[in-house]
């Protein structure tokens, strides 16, 4: 899917829908030049593609993929209709462009 920033959640949009996502321990964000940077240190920018494997989660049970107090609170805020999922990244993520 594409990748979007809305005030400060991270999504990933396919098909009109998003989710909030949640990429691999290691991955950082970097706010001066809007990117994801994976832990093999390529980045993805904001409105690129993302392509990768995993699953969708419920909120609630994000805390099985991390344990940050921040991480699970602003995976609930930013969880929207129709439904309420997080996309977790667990495999190999690539950008389309790589």
């Amino acid at each position: 899917g594409t990748l979007d920033l809305d005030g400060d959640c991270l999504y990933t949009t396919s098909e009109g829908i998003r989710y909030p996502v949640l990429f691999p321990y290691g991955t950082s964000w970097d706010a001066t030049s809007s990117t994801v940077v994976l832990p093999d240190g390529s980045a993805i920018e904001v409105g690129g593609e993302v392509y990768g494997g995993g699953g969708y989660v419920q909120p609630n049970t994000i805390d099985l993929f991390a344990n940050n107090t921040a991480v699970l609170e602003r995976a609930k805020r930013c969880a929207e209709e129709p439904y309420f999922e997080v996309a977790v990244m667990q495999a190999t993520v690539r950008s389309g462009t790589s």
